[in-house]
């Protein structure tokens, strides 16, 4: 039993550890996806920018660029005749705002990026987000109207050759970094897209090594399972042999004790003399032999126990003559030592 369990929880322990492994993998295997997408859509992005270059003004944004330079001209005048602290933030806010909203709604670059998609094959549908880094009124004086902690970063590393990317873009597609400086103001934003249904394409490129990965543990279950009952089928058996073995032994000592005890009869001087003696006796003898003949070639078919092949030979007897029988053989055996009182009741 205690091994058993032993095999159990060591196939139960192996199978755990190939889930975690698979996983592990897949994982990987998940992560490099969502690498090469990212890679790839970046490449088709500037691809698509350099042909929406060569055939419309600004990319798209000539309407935004006209729109925020009139209202910079005004917004520099309202600036300039504030002197409040806490209504000039509140005025900057208001200004940041317009301009996120122009940027948002009035640019064309959406639209003209999903056209080239679908003309392509691509996958057309995402979602685009405007992320302004720094933007400058231009007046008498430059005001800061808004600085993102990420432009300063950005400063301070470009300086030792570096360009780091913003918090958002470690999710999304960088698609292109904008920077104008108009007569009113000095802007500096980038754009950003986001696959609506990057999962489900990551998925349908994953799909095969997930199928493979979970019919590869289904297997081993399985397997596991399979060898897991038929040892248990082993061991029951085992134990059925075993018991076969142990009851066979007490049932071979019973004709041998009565051919012994017959033999010995035989030798006494009045049984010789006793010609009806003498043949009942053989006749036990012969009885028992064949008896233990059977209980031999029971043993020797034992392999049949083990397939499980065996079947019982089930033949009507008469319950009188076998009680006779055995009576017979316990008083050969006994002789007049004991008395045995023979009471049947058959219904």
């Amino acid at each position: 039993m205690k091994k058993k369990n032993t095999v159990l929880l060591l196939g139960i322990i192996s199978i755990l550890i190939l889930i975690s492994v698979q996983a592990f993998i897949i994982k990987g295997i998940w992560k490099q996806k969502d690498e090469m997408f990212v890679l790839r859509y970046t490449l088709r992005s500037q691809q698509a920018l350099n042909f929406i270059n060569s055939r419309v003004p600004d990319l798209g944004f000539d309407t935004v660029r006209f729109i925020l330079d009139k209202y910079s001209d005004k917004a520099v005048n309202d600036l300039n005749a504030v002197s409040d602290s806490s209504e000039l933030e509140g005025k900057k806010k208001e200004i940041f705002d317009f301009f996120t909203q122009v940027l948002n709604n009035e640019q064309d670059l959406s639209g003209l990026l999903s056209g080239y998609f679908e003309r392509r094959g691509f996958e057309k549908k995402f979602n685009f987000s405007i992320i302004i880094h720094n933007l400058e009124l231009i007046g008498n004086d430059t005001i800061i109207v808004y600085h993102s902690q990420d432009f300063n970063n950005r400063q301070v590393q470009e300086r030792f050759g570096k360009t780091p990317l913003s918090e958002l873009s470690k999710s999304m597609i960088l698609v292109n970094g904008f920077r104008w400086e108009d007569n009113n103001y000095r802007l500096f934003f980038e754009y950003y897209i986001d696959f609506s249904d990057k999962q489900i394409l990551l998925l349908k490129e994953t799909a095969m090594s997930f199928a493979l990965s979970i019919f590869s543990i289904i297997v081993v279950i399985i397997i596991f399972i399979v060898t897991y009952r038929n040892l248990r089928e082993e061991k029951r058996l085992s134990d059925l042999k075993t018991d076969f073995i142990n009851n066979m032994t007490h049932e071979l000592k019973t004709p041998l004790s009565t051919i012994t005890v017959a033999g010995k009869t035989l030798e006494l001087e009045q049984i010789r003399k006793n010609d009806e003696k003498i043949l009942e006796t053989a006749k036990l003898i012969g009885k028992q032999s064949i008896h233990l003949n059977q209980l031999i070639n029971m043993i020797l078919e034992i392999s049949m126990w083990e397939r499980t092949q065996f079947e019982l030979d089930k033949k009507p007897a008469d319950i009188e003559e076998v009680m006779d029988d055995i009576i017979d053989c316990f008083r050969s055996g006994c002789g007049n030592c004991a008395s045995i009182t023979q009471e049947v009741q058959l219904q």
